[in-house]
């Protein structure tokens, strides 16, 4: 299973706090959206945020992660697969995923 979702909004990003099982998605959210605030509505996180479905070792995991400004993939939660992965295909927009490592770092 792969599926990469992308977060539009701060907002939504907040959203996924119920689902995260380690770290959060709470100072993530707060520094983007101070930031959007700051520069007029936009922010270089714009896009760049996203939710990964994946499977590492057999077995399956669910993470949200940033890719910064070099393109580095930058995890900082983990979340609970089934209820995350049933809000994200509910409030997020499904990208497809090219050949590559997708917060699998």
């Amino acid at each position: 299973m792969r599926h990469l979702y992308r977060v539009d909004t701060p907002e939504q990003l907040k959203e996924m706090e119920p689902f995260c099982k380690e770290g959060s998605v709470l100072n993530v959210a707060t520094v983007w959206s101070a930031t959007r605030r700051r520069r007029g509505g936009t922010c270089p996180w714009d896009g760049n945020i996203m939710i990964s479905f994946y499977e590492k070792d057999g077995k399956t995991r669910a993470e949200a992660f940033r890719i910064d400004t070099e393109g580095e993939v930058m995890p900082f939660a983990r979340l609970k697969i089934v209820s995350a992965l049933k809000w994200c295909k509910e409030s997020l927009v499904e990208i497809e995923t090219p050949r590559m490592a997708v917060a699998e770092a």
